[in-house]
């Protein structure tokens, strides 16, 4: 099967709007089925900041819209989401990431939380605010 891509990822505009110097866009985010988790330690990478009509991050924020287990963080590094899910369940991937400023949670530092395999992702919809000066 096929890894995710970013072509295969749906961005919905919720909202974006402008306060002073500060622009905020929230999205609904959304894949289906048929397509497995990249296993480049990437995450699902997400379009261009481009699309999103930002030339950087500067705050995020990820809300999972469909529960089904796994705990979802923006990487910040890669624009991407990376998914994670408890150490007791099977298949369990590994932390590959690198970047500590990102991933620096205690779940994940105490190592209860592993990234997601190399497996089938059943269909997901997110809401990632996005912020920048």
């Amino acid at each position: 099967m096929a890894d995710l891509a970013s072509t295969d990822v749906t961005l919905t505009k919720i909202v974006k709007h402008r306060v002073g110097l500060l622009r905020q866009c929230v999205y609904q985010v959304d894949w289906t089925t048929g397509k497995d988790y990249p296993v480049a330690g990437t995450g699902v990478l997400l379009p261009a900041l481009s699309y999103f009509e930002l030339a950087r991050v500067d705050f995020f924020d990820l809300k999972p819209i469909t529960i089904n287990g796994l705990t979802y963080k923006y990487d910040k590094t890669n624009h991407s989401i990376r998914i994670f899910q408890s150490a007791g369940f099977t298949p369990a991937g590994t932390i590959t990431n690198g970047s500590p400023d990102t991933f620096a949670g205690a779940a994940v530092a105490a190592g209860a939380l592993v990234e997601l395999g190399h497996v089938g992702v059943g269909t997901t919809s997110l809401l990632l605010k996005l912020e920048a000066r």
